[in-house]
């Protein structure tokens, strides 16, 4: 008897995140892509602390913000044109239009720095790309580290890469 209560939590709980049997993953879409931030002042959107199981740890806590900026080129599959997602974190100003980024950066930082970076992006609902993780690039080209490769695995199509022998693919 006490199963029924479990049972109609679960499929409450399935329900309210709109999770069905035909579902492929739970994962959120992702993109390999070179982004550009723009040389503007970013907005504060609180900060962050990894989680830690040590109850005692102080954690001073990283910045996330949301700068502008655009998608240079997308690295493997590109999402359609009519991407919902990427249409809500479009933005424009009298300079012109341009996407929100989100992202950590570091303990009390303002805004990151401009430039060209190659990128793992997700497009979200709340109106901006996350960049899940970011990083320079290589003597100007593209490449994601053997970790990066290994971590979103077949959720990035890296077909049009070359691996290299330390694991890692570059455009």
């Amino acid at each position: 008897m006490r199963l029924f209560p479990v049972l109609a939590a679960a499929m409450f709980a399935a329900s309210a995140t709109g999770a069905t049997d035909t579902e492929e993953s739970d994962e959120p879409e992702v993109f390999a892509a070179v982004f550009e931030l723009h040389d503007d002042p970013a907005d504060y959107d609180g900060y962050y602390c990894p989680p830690d199981p040590d109850e005692n740890s102080i954690c001073l806590g990283a910045s996330i913000l949301i700068q502008k900026g655009e998608i240079v080129r997308y690295l493997g599959a590109e999402p359609p044109r009519n991407h919902a997602l990427l249409r809500k974190a479009r933005g424009g100003d009298v300079y012109g239009d341009y996407l929100r980024f989100r992202m950590i950066a570091g303990h009390s930082v303002s805004r990151v720095l401009p430039g060209r970076f190659v990128a793992v992006l997700e497009p979200t609902a709340n109106g901006y790309v996350f960049v899940q993780w970011k990083e320079d690039m290589t003597h100007g080209r593209p490449c994601l580290p053997s970790f990066v490769v290994a971590h979103y695995g077949d959720r990035l199509d890296l077909s049009s890469g070359s691996e290299k022998a330390d694991g890692s693919v570059c455009f």
